[in-house]
């Protein structure tokens, strides 16, 4: 019998990722919509890009180093590090491209906030999925029991080892999990934009390829560490650390980088509102001030 209060979590989790970041991209368009055009494009571009930033060309390029013997998915340390820059490199290349093509004419901080939570929405689509699951498999749980659960999981086609598994993890769900994993959508939101920034501020400064670089070593770092503290729990890593350990080190960690990015994106919206007056293009004179000044 699972609780209600572990039910409401699971909503809970839901309406944090779906509403936060919808209010964000509103408030931007709200604030852009008269002075600014490709608010929605922007957005779009960002979705698209995941599509073979983030899924199809990372997993090519692993599965080819794979087949000549270059990567292995139980390589230790090194699957970590060839994780890391793979996903980084066309992380940023993803971004890059959206950014570019939105901002090659007159550049747009706000353009290039929205392409950051585009980026964001299959990894919001996915946590939503995975909350509206649960919860229907709850449901069943609670009027079935749990071999009336598994029943319906194998009428499913799954695997024995995953019924197995799915059904003890529903079992033993905890309110506070699903909380913590709506919270940790909001900080991946909040860190993919921060890296938008950063492109775009170095399309603004005229240094396209040294802001795409830097931002792909941000987010290289950030998987190879994450991935690291997840593969730590298993055996080629001699189960160095527990399931639970690992989970609170990654969400520590997504918080410093989370808190990173509110810095960097308030840095950014400070610097935008201080040459938006003046139009679109004093944004690229800011920079060059800055730049003799120091």
């Amino acid at each position: 019998m699972v609780s209600t209060s572990v039910i409401y979590a699971a909503y809970a989790m839901i309406i944090i990722v779906t509403v936060v970041p919808v209010v964000a991209f509103l408030a931007l368009y709200l604030t852009a919509r008269k002075k600014e055009l490709g608010i929605w494009g922007s957005l779009g571009l960002g979705a698209v890009a995941p599509l073979w930033s983030s899924f199809l060309f990372p997993v090519l390029v692993l599965s080819l180093l794979n087949a000549v013997g270059l990567y292995s998915t139980s390589g230790g340390i090194l699957t970590v590090i060839f994780i890391g820059i793979v996903y980084g490199m066309f992380n940023g290349v993803g971004k890059l491209w959206g950014i570019w093509l939105m901002n090659k004419r007159t550049p747009s901080l706000y353009r290039a906030l929205c392409t950051g939570i585009g980026y964001s929405v299959w990894g919001i689509i996915m946590t939503v999925s995975r909350g509206l699951d649960d919860i229907k498999l709850f449901n069943i749980l609670n009027s079935d029991g749990v071999q009336g659960l598994k029943d319906h999981l194998t009428a499913q086609k799954y695997s024995e080892l995953y019924v197995d598994s799915k059904v003890a993890s529903l079992v033993d769900a905890q309110g506070i999990s699903y909380v913590l994993a709506g919270i940790d959508q909001v900080l991946i939101v909040i860190f993919e934009v921060a890296l938008a920034v950063l492109i775009y501020e170095g399309i603004i400064r005229k240094k396209k390829w040294i802001g795409t670089l830097v931002a792909a070593g941000v987010y290289a770092f950030y998987k190879f560490v994450t991935e690291l503290i997840i593969m730590m729990t298993g055996e080629s890593f001699g189960n160095m650390l527990s399931e639970d350990m690992s989970s609170i080190l990654c969400n520590v960690f997504l918080l410093i980088c989370g808190l990173a990015g509110v810095w960097l994106i308030m840095g950014a919206f400070s610097r935008y509102q201080l040459v938006l007056k003046e139009g679109p293009y004093a944004h690229y004179a800011y920079f060059e001030k800055e730049k003799k000044h120091n």
